[in-house]
């Protein structure tokens, strides 16, 4: 089911906290730089991205023009 492939279940079954609020033991809000309060943010091909745990990968011929990239900053 469309459920099973989510992001949030790839993370999960690997134990690894993630949400839009945090990824690993960052949180929003948390110290990036110091001083800096930092957010986590999702891309997916270079474009912003907001389903963070929905998200389902889309299927292309060529699975290297699909990269999903999570960062705190």
């Amino acid at each position: 089911s469309k459920e099973d492939i989510t992001l949030g279940k790839f993370f999960d079954e690997h134990e690894i906290p993630f949400d839009r609020d945090q990824i690993m033991n960052k949180k929003n809000g948390d110290e990036c730089e110091p001083g800096k309060p930092g957010a986590v943010k999702m891309f997916v091909n270079g474009q912003s991205n907001d389903e963070f745990r929905n998200y389902v990968g889309a299927y292309t011929p060529d699975v290297k023009d699909h990269v999903i990239r999570i960062v705190f900053e």
